[in-house]
């Protein structure tokens, strides 16, 4: 059995941040130049806010199309692409320039509590969980082709998992 608190503190070496607008656990965060994003949560929630680096303050943005909890979220370009979550294979794309969310092609398979990363022109999105189970699948959203292919699993299956790049 999990138990579990919402949290509205954010730390990042300074634990007197502002408080977010909404207590959150299991959102999806992302950087897009000096603000930080942070999207849905808790038991699939659409909201969604901004912390401005220069005026250390939150700001509610609009929410997401589709309510979400368990999903990951990666930066491309000045928009911020959301996707799986749980019982979840959609995505949704954040312009931070116009403050709209849009849709995004949904991904192969349903992936709560997986990882994504961009690279090479590709969104890469691992592991996760479906129907209970843990995946090691994995797949990629091809930019020029904007298509999502199936590549090769991970050799361990993970859910809850993170993912990053190494230049």
């Amino acid at each position: 059995n999990y138990s579990f608190r919402k949290m509205s503190t954010t730390e990042i070496f300074n634990a007197n941040l502002p408080l977010m607008h909404h207590a959150r656990f299991f959102p999806a965060a992302a950087v897009v130049g000096k603000n930080i994003y942070i999207a849905g949560g808790n038991m699939m929630q659409s909201t969604a806010e901004r912390y401005d680096t220069d005026t250390q303050r939150w700001n509610e943005t609009n929410p997401m199309r589709t309510p979400c909890c368990g999903h990951a979220a990666v930066p491309l370009g000045n928009s911020i692409v959301v996707m799986g979550g749980d019982k979840l294979s959609s995505a949704e794309q954040f312009n931070t320039a116009t403050g709209q969310w849009s849709t995004f092609p949904s991904m192969n398979e349903v992936r709560d509590g997986c990882a994504a990363a961009v690279l090479n022109g590709r969104i890469i999105v691992v592991g996760g969980r479906d129907s209970g189970r843990a995946l090691s699948s994995a797949e990629e959203y091809d930019l020029a082709t904007g298509r999502w292919s199936s590549i090769p699993s991970m050799h361990t299956k993970r859910e809850g998992c993170a993912a990053a790049v190494l230049n």
